[in-house]
């Protein structure tokens, strides 16, 4: 570990203590970062807001820390279950804005509270190291764990999303590519957003994007966490999303959201897929797990030689985990 990520979890330990940071240092995932369109930034976080329920394009974690087969993306409900997940103590404001002042507000606060209860667990505590200094291991844009962040400390100004599972490369570039075209075509179009007054409500079209009100958005986020692409629900959210968005790239990159489609025919993303392979249980042993782990490297690797296969280039790939 470098010193920056081990003076964080001191900061972890201090606020949520140890048993929830051993939860916290085994899940890695897929941040994404996109530029801040500055004139129209609150649609902009706001339509990747409402893209919370592609979580299960990307899951391969629907077994527990613990082993257990109950979810189909354990890592999405470790990191943001308000009641039983790692920083329910502080629960994450995950909603829609009305203005960047509204965000930057929301960012502060959330901030303020995590320095309060580092001060007052450090308080209790005797063995932090001397001068141990909260907010420069714990800037504002760096602290909590909401879905989107900004960040205006990145490049220029980005939003970070932080939602997904990491996966293979494939995966991964076909949620980039599906981030990347859904934002496109919103901004270049300057197709108006949104937000449904009736819960049930969406609509992905060239005239006027629909989303969902938090009710509904929350309730499609949760079925993605427990069922996946299993679920009709979350599946014909998806394939709305998936369909406008791949409108929004280059027709020579649209091959790149082939995964996506695949999955939304088959019903089944890698989280499904392990859990066909493995055979279907309510309790894993270690074995059966690192056999779960094997059958996802094994997907990258397949989806790193296709790559180099298509490009002509042969270089090492490995996903970026956070």
């Amino acid at each position: 570990m470098n010193p920056e990520v081990s003076h964080r979890i001191i900061g972890y330990e201090t606020i949520f203590g140890k048993e929830m940071v051993k939860k916290l240092i085994k899940i890695t995932g897929i941040h994404f970062h996109i530029d801040q369109h500055k004139r129209r930034i609150v649609d902009q976080f706001n339509a990747l807001t409402a893209l919370r329920p592609s979580i299960a394009f990307t899951s391969t974690s629907p077994i527990s820390y613990q082993r257990k087969n109950n979810a189909n993306c354990h890592r999405y409900l470790v990191f943001a279950d308000q009641v039983e997940g790692i920083f329910a103590k502080i629960p994450e404001e995950q909603g829609y804005i009305t203005s960047l002042q509204d965000l930057i507000k929301r960012d502060e606060e959330r901030h303020r509270k995590w320095k309060e209860r580092f001060e007052a667990g450090a308080r209790q505590k005797n063995d932090l190291p001397r001068n141990y200094q909260f907010w420069r291991h714990f800037p504002r844009e760096r602290t909590g764990y909401p879905d989107v962040r900004y960040r205006p400390d990145m490049g220029k100004g980005t939003l970070e999303i932080r939602r997904y599972d990491t996966a293979p490369l494939n995966v991964v570039l076909a949620q980039a590519g599906l981030v990347l075209g859904y934002i496109n075509r919103i901004l270049d179009k300057d197709i108006p957003i949104e937000i449904a007054e009736k819960d049930g409500l969406y609509g992905f079209d060239h005239g006027k994007v629909l989303l969902p009100n938090e009710e509904t958005l929350n309730h499609l986020t949760t079925l993605a966490a427990q069922e996946g692409l299993e679920n009709s629900q979350v599946k014909k959210y998806n394939g709305a999303v998936n369909e406008f968005a791949r409108k929004g790239i280059a027709s020579s990159e649209q091959h790149y959201l082939n995964p996506l489609q695949e999955m939304l025919e088959s019903g089944k993303n890698v989280a499904s897929q392990i859990l066909d392979h493995l055979g279907h249980k309510e309790q894993y042993t270690l074995q059966e797990s690192a056999r779960a782990n094997k059958f996802v490297w094994e997907k990258h690797q397949q989806a790193v030689k296709h790559l180099e296969e298509k490009t002509g280039y042969k270089r090492r790939f490995v996903p970026c985990a956070a």
